[in-house]
């Protein structure tokens, strides 16, 4: 069950789907410093050079990346040992061994501001707890990092649409090689869904085919995605287009990298704000194909 943080709230999870994690801020046994909450600035990787002959500037191609969140807190507790049990429990989630020993694995940070419930991923990074003779009555200070993995914040619902697969009236045929006795006859079919991205900047979502479906593919009018090969019935291969993540896998959790057109750049699969209408392609044997599309909206503030 996802807990409903109150405004100025925070909780680190203990993975990027996780929804249990430890929650500090207004209230809580750790707080934040009323001017302890430091988000961080957008930051530019850019190619800017000098024309030597004019001295103008020449802009080349930017992108836009996130720097650290950075909390000073202090315990509210009611002796010591309560100060210093919270730390402990906030230090072992402030960075878990499933995470930092994986490649690519990341935290996700809720939090509340001003009725806006959203999240960030990324890594914990410094942490430290300062006691000094303040620890007597409960209150050790300390101070801890995060870093984001780009510089958006994302909605903290992540949002979802199914889109079932219809044969084509038009369609048809058989998929070889033929197995004897005939059990299914396999067409070409359709599949129609909107996905609406709330934010203000583009988003980068996860897309699940679920068989029987040959051929897989999701278009809208700005890219298409697409897939060669079966995926068998009651089976079904995952894309994470993030930039950060760029992923195919199957249920078992092994890649299908070598299923993608070549001709096709995951991070270029993007949803843009607004309503973005999709299309699913493939040959299906029956009508229990299905996409699953994931997504949360994205903003470039907090």
């Amino acid at each position: 069950m996802v807990y409903q943080l109150k405004d100025h709230q925070f909780e680190i999870v203990r993975g990027s789907g996780s929804q249990t994690g430890y929650r500090f801020g207004l209230g809580l046994p750790v707080a934040v410093l009323a001017d302890g909450f430091h988000p961080g600035e957008s930051s530019w990787a850019t190619q800017d050079a000098t024309n030597s002959r004019r001295g103008n500037t020449v802009f080349g191609r930017d992108t836009r990346g996130g720097s650290p969140w950075t909390f000073d807190w202090f315990t509210n507790g009611e002796d010591p040992e309560t100060s210093l049990a919270e730390i402990e429990a906030l230090g072992l989630s402030w960075g878990i061994p499933s995470v930092y020993e994986q490649a690519l694995a990341m935290q996700r940070l809720r939090y509340r501001v001003a009725g806006r419930d959203r999240c960030i991923f990324g890594r914990p990074r410094k942490f430290s707890a300062t006691p000094n003779n303040e620890i007597t009555y409960g209150v050790t200070r300390g101070s801890m990092e995060f870093v984001p993995v780009d510089g958006n914040t994302y909605s903290d619902l992540e949002h979802s649409v199914s889109v079932g697969f219809t044969s084509d009236a038009d369609g048809g045929g058989w998929v070889f090689p033929v197995v004897f006795p005939l059990e299914t006859v396999a067409s070409t079919g359709f599949g129609k869904g909107s996905v609406y991205n709330a934010g203000n900047v583009r988003t980068f979502p996860t897309i699940r085919f679920v068989g029987p479906l040959t051929d897989p593919s999701i278009s809208c009018s700005a890219w298409t995605l697409k897939l060669s090969g079966s995926i068998p019935a009651s089976e079904w291969v995952e894309i994470n287009t993030a930039p950060w993540s760029m992923t195919i896998l199957n249920q078992d959790g092994a890649s299908r990298m070598s299923m993608l057109d070549s001709r096709i750049w995951l991070e270029d699969c993007y949803v843009m704000p607004a309503t973005t209408d999709f299309r699913l392609g493939g040959i299906s044997a029956n009508s229990s194909a299905s996409c699953e599309i994931r997504w949360r909206d994205a903003w470039t503030t907090i």
